[in-house]
C-alpha cells in the first residue's frame, strides 16, 4: 500500500499515473456531458499534472531522482484533483437540474413521468455524504472518489440521461403545478382586499 499525502502516494509507477490520468479524462467527458460547458477548474489540475510529468522526465535525465519522484507525485495528485472537480461538477449540476425541474410537481407524478426519479435523488444523496466523508478523511479520500467513479456516478450519469428525456414533460407539470399555485394566491390577495374595501361599509350600513 502505498503512503498516501493528502490524497496522492508516493512511490508508484507512471502506469498508475497514465491509469488516474485516464480516469480523470473520462470524468471530466461524462462532467462535460451533464452540463454542457467545459469544466474549467477539473482540466487545469490536469494540465498541472501534464507540467509536473515534463519537469519529472527533466529531472530524471539529470540524475536527479528525489526531485523526479516528488514530481511525479504531485502528478498524481493533480490528476486525482481533476477527477474529484470532475465529479464535484457534475454531481452539482444533476442536483439543480433535478431541483429546479421538479420543483412544485407531487412525488406521484414524478415518479409516474420519471420511475427512477427516487433511484436518482438517492443516488444524488449518496455521492454527496460520500464526497462530505472524503473531505473529513483525507487519507481516503482518493479511494472513495475512485470508488464513486466506478460506482455511483457511473449510475448517476446513466440516470441523468433518462431524466432528461423526461425534463420536458416535467417541466410542464411544474409549470402548471406554479400557475396553479399563482392563482389561488391570486384569490386569496382578491379576497383579502374585497374584506378590506366592504369593511367600512359594513360599518356604515349596520353601524
Amino acid at each position: 500500500r502505498h503512503s498516501m499525502v493528502d490524497g496522492a502516494p508516493a512511490g508508484f509507477s507512471r502506469a498508475e499515473i497514465h491509469t488516474a490520468w485516464n480516469l480523470a479524462e473520462k470524468t471530466i467527458k461524462q462532467a462535460e456531458q451533464v452540463s454542457a460547458e467545459v469544466v474549467v477548474p477539473a482540466i487545469q489540475e490536469l494540465r498541472y499534472a501534464g507540467r509536473r510529468f515534463v519537469e519529472a522526465d527533466a529531472h530524471e535525465q539529470k540524475g536527479e531522482d528525489e526531485e523526479a519522484k516528488r514530481l511525479l507525485s504531485d502528478a498524481y495528485f493533480f490528476c486525482c484533483r481533476a477527477q474529484h472537480d470532475a465529479i464535484d461538477a457534475a454531481t452539482a449540476k444533476i442536483s439543480l437540474d433535478l431541483g429546479t425541474c421538479v420543483n412544485g410537481v407531487t412525488p406521484a407524478d414524478k415518479v409516474a413521468v420519471f420511475p427512477e426519479y427516487n433511484e436518482l435523488l438517492d443516488a444524488l444523496i449518496s455521492i454527496e455524504e460520500r464526497v462530505a466523508q472524503s473531505r473529513e478523511n483525507r487519507e481516503d479520500r482518493q479511494h472513495i472518489y475512485v470508488t464513486l467513479a466506478k460506482t455511483d456516478f457511473e449510475r448517476i450519469i446513466e440516470l441523468h440521461k433518462k431524466f432528461r428525456r423526461c425534463e420536458p414533460e416535467l417541466s410542464k407539470l411544474a409549470r402548471k403545478a406554479s400557475r396553479a399555485w399563482l392563482g389561488k394566491l391570486a384569490w386569496m390577495i382578491g379576497a383579502a382586499m374585497l374584506g378590506f374595501f366592504l369593511y367600512p361599509l359594513r360599518t356604515l350600513v349596520f353601524g
